[in-house]
C-alpha cells in the first residue's frame, strides 16, 4: 500500500470517529452546536469524494494500460499491413497487365484496411488522453467497441495475407499458362477475388492437358475457367468437351460470346440451366436444371463454382447428391471458395455421406477431391 492511500484511510477513519462523536454530542443537553456536526459531515464527505476519485483514477490507469496494449497490437498489425503492401509491389515487377491489375486491386484493399486501422488508433489515442479527467468507464466501453470492429478488420487482413503469400507463384503460373495456351491478343476474364483463382486454373489446366486427362468436364458456373479449359483441350488435341451450366442468361451469354470469338465452341458448350427446387434428405435446395447433360453422361472432371453464395446454407451441397451417379471412376471433383465456412461444411458433408470420395489436395482457395469406387 502506498503512502497516499494509507493517509487517505487514516483520515477517513478519523473523520468517521469525529462524525460519530459529533452526532452523539449534538443530541445530548449542552452538547456541541449543530454546526460542528455539519462540519464533521462535510469533512467526511470531502474525504469520501477524494477516496472515490483515487479509486476511479486507479481503475482509469488500468484501463489506460489495457488500451495502450491494444495500441501496441494495432501498431504491430500496421507493420504487417505495410509489409504486405511492399510484397504486392514486389510481386508486380515483371508481371503482365492482367496480373498488375489484380495486384493493384489487392494493394488497394490492403491500403483501405490500413486506413481504417489508423483511424481506430487515432480515436483510441484521443480517448486515452481524456481519461485523466473523465475516468475509465467511457474508455472501457470504447475499447470494447474498437476491439469488436477490429476483429473484422483482422479477419479481412488474414484473408489478404493468405492471398498475398501465393501471389508471386500465382503470377508465375498465370504467365506460364498464358504463354503456353493463349495468344497474346486474347483478353481473358480476370482471375482472383471471388472469381476462380489462378492456382485453381493452373491445376485444372494441367490435368486437362495430360494425355489421359478428362474427356467430359462438367462445370457449375461459367466464366474464366471455361475459356482456360477449352484452350487446354484444344492444345491437347485428343478431343474432349466442357459442359458449363449457368443459371443466369447474362453471364452464360458472355461466356458463349468469348468461346465464339476465340474459336473454342468445338470444345465447350454453355447451357443456361435455371435453378429449380430439388429435395435432398428432407431439405429443399435451389439447384441447376441438369437435364441438358442427359442421363448417360460420364463425368471425368467436375468443377463446382456455383451457385453463388446466397441466403441458403450449403447451397453447393446438391452437386454430389445430384451428379454422383454420373461420375466416372477416378473422376476429379473441384469445389471452389473453400476458404468460406459454408463450403468447408459442404466438404465435411460429402466426405461423411459418400465413401467413394476422398480429399486429394488443398489449394489456396479451393479443394480437390477424387471419386473412386474402390474406396468402399
Amino acid at each position: 500500500m502506498n503512502r497516499t492511500k494509507l493517509l487517505y484511510r487514516l483520515a477517513l477513519a478519523g473523520s468517521a470517529l469525529l462524525l460519530l462523536a459529533a452526532a452523539v454530542l449534538a443530541v445530548v443537553p449542552d452538547g456541541v452546536p449543530f454546526q460542528v456536526f455539519a462540519l464533521s459531515l462535510g469533512i467526511l464527505g470531502a474525504l469520501l469524494t477524494g477516496h472515490l476519485r483515487m479509486r476511479l483514477t486507479s481503475t482509469g490507469q488500468r484501463a489506460t494500460a489495457a488500451a495502450l496494449r491494444t495500441l501496441v497490437s494495432r501498431s504491430e498489425q500496421l507493420v504487417l499491413l505495410e509489409k504486405a503492401v511492399k510484397d504486392v509491389s514486389a510481386s508486380a515487377r515483371g508481371a503482365d497487365e492482367t496480373i498488375l491489375l489484380a495486384l493493384g486491386d489487392t494493394q488497394a484493399s490492403i491500403a483501405a484496411s490500413e486506413s481504417f486501422l489508423l483511424a481506430e488508433l487515432s480515436t483510441l489515442r484521443q480517448r486515452i488522453t481524456s481519461t485523466a479527467t473523465s475516468g475509465s468507464a467511457e474508455l472501457l466501453a470504447h475499447e470494447k467497441a474498437v476491439t469488436t470492429r477490429h476483429a473484422w478488420v483482422q479477419g479481412q487482413f488474414q484473408q489478404l495475407r493468405t492471398q498475398l503469400e501465393h501471389l508471386p507463384s500465382d503470377a508465375g503460373e498465370y504467365s506460364t499458362l498464358r504463354r503456353l495456351l493463349v495468344p497474346d491478343h486474347v483478353a481473358l476474364p480476370q482471375l482472383g477475388g471471388w472469381a476462380i483463382s489462378s492456382s485453381t486454373v493452373d491445376s485444372l489446366v494441367h490435368k486437362a492437358l495430360a494425355e489421359d486427362g478428362p474427356r467430359t468436364i462438367v462445370e457449375l458456373g461459367s466464366g474464366a475457367s471455361t475459356i482456360w479449359l477449352a484452350y487446354a483441350l484444344r492444345s491437347r488435341g485428343t478431343g474432349g468437351h466442357i459442359h458449363s451450366l449457368d443459371h443466369l442468361e447474362e453471364y452464360g451469354s458472355k461466356t458463349r460470346a468469348l468461346l465464339e470469338a476465340y474459336g473454342l465452341t468445338e470444345f465447350a458448350t454453355v447451357h443456361i440451366a435455371p435453378l429449380v427446387p430439388v429435395d435432398i434428405r428432407g431439405r429443399t435446395f435451389n439447384w441447376y436444371d441438369t437435364s441438358a447433360l442427359g442421363s448417360e453422361a460420364r463425368i471425368d472432371m467436375l468443377l463446382v463454382d456455383g451457385p453463388p453464395a446466397g441466403n441458403t446454407e450449403n447451397n453447393r451441397y446438391p452437386a454430389l447428391p445430384q451428379l454422383a451417379p454420373m461420375l466416372a471412376d477416378g473422376a476429379f471433383v473441384y469445389l471452389d471458395d473453400t476458404i468460406r465456412s459454408d463450403e468447408k461444411h459442404v466438404i465435411e458433408l460429402w466426405l461423411s455421406e459418400f465413401p467413394e470420395l476422398a480429399q486429394e489436395a488443398l489449394l489456396p482457395k479451393s479443394t480437390i477431391l477424387r471419386w473412386s469406387t474402390g474406396h468402399h
